[in-house]
This record gives C-alpha cells, structure tokens and sequence, in this order.
C-alpha cells in the first residue's frame, strides 16, 4: 500500500488567488468537498495523523514521510489549468461553457502572475503492507481506507510502484486522477530497516 496526501500545512498564494477569481465569478465550494476536507482530511493529512491512521488500522511496515514536490508547475497558465481541471471546479465550468471557461483562465493566470512562485505542494507519503491475519472486516470499515477512496476528489492521489532499478530503491510516481498529474518522483527507501534514509 502507497497512498499520498496533500498536507493540510501546504500552502499557495497564487492557488488562493485562482480560488477567488473563480468565487467572484460565481464559483462556489461544492458541499461534498467541504465534508471531505472536515472528514477524511484531518485523518490523514500530515505525517502523524497518517502514521496514526496507518497503526489503528492494523498495517505493518510503516513508514510516512511529508516533503514538497516539484510538479514542474512553474507558469500562470499552468497553474490555472492545474486548479480548475480539479473535480470541485467541473460541475460550474460545465454550467458556464468553453468560452467562460477560457475567459476565467486568463483572468486568473493575470490575477496571479505578479506573484507567480514554482508550485510544490507538500505532499505526505505513506508506505505499509496489509497483515494476513487482518480481519478484512476491519480493514474495509476503517477510516483510513474511506479516505483512501476519496481519491478522485482531487486532493488525494494513489501512488503506484514502477520499476525497480536496485534492490534498495524503488522508483514510484503520483498517479494521475483526472486532475493531478503530478511529476515522477524517486523515494529511495531500505531494504529492510523500514527506514527511509534521509535526503
């Protein structure tokens, strides 16, 4: 098991500031999103409350980390492409059309350049393994995993395991949902310690 997480430490200006333009235009915040953000991320968005999850729901070898990423999301534009492909966007943009769409994105991608930073979200990273013995009962009914779910909201991506290229380092990206198409990334761990080494 490979989940990750955005932390609820990570932070963007630029992000915000799409966010608004958007809410002045007559976006409004989705209530399925809110109770996501009030229910399931609280559980896993930081290092601790992952670790903690991760325990109370029986999995073993566990190892959570947090750092940011670099998505190579460094432009206005791409930003602005970035946050609005988001799942809690689409039902509006669906409402107002290709043409508001595309008017909306230049007004953001002008609203935030002067402040315009590389994007690197703070991501929490969890790697763990599920013990036979587990009742599957119990696995499936725990919270961790109803988060874990979540996934296509946007704010969680899967992990998934790619190839190996020695015995102590295994190179993972983010998944891409439908909106998070997030860069390779490479997370050197032990062989067998459980340990990840430091950077």
């Amino acid at each position: 098991m490979l989940p990750s997480v955005f932390s609820n430490v990570s932070r963007s200006q630029a992000r915000d500031r799409v966010d608004t333009v958007a809410q002045q235009a007559g976006w409004q915040v989705p209530d399925w999103y809110l109770e996501l953000k009030a229910v399931a991320v609280p559980i896993l968005a930081s290092a601790a409350a992952m670790g903690a999850a991760a325990h109370t729901a029986g999995l073993a070898d566990i190892v959570v980390e947090d750092r940011p990423v670099d998505v190579r999301i460094t432009e206005p534009e791409q930003l602005v492409s970035y946050r609005l492909g988001q799942p809690l966007f689409a039902s509006w943009l669906d409402r107002i059309g290709p043409r508001g769409a595309t008017d909306i994105a230049s007004h953001a991608a002008d609203a935030i350049r002067p402040i315009m930073q590389p994007y690197r979200p703070i991501v929490v990273f969890l790697a763990a393994t599920t013990q036979p013995e587990q009742s599957q009962k119990r696995r499936e009914g725990h919270p961790l995993l109803f988060a874990l779910r979540a996934c296509g909201s946007g704010d969680l991506a899967l992990l998934a395991p790619t190839q190996t290229t020695t015995q102590d380092a295994a190179s993972v990206r983010l998944m891409p949902n439908t909106v998070n198409r997030l860069a390779w990334l490479r997370t050197p761990r032990t062989g067998g310690s459980g340990r990840s080494p430091p950077d």
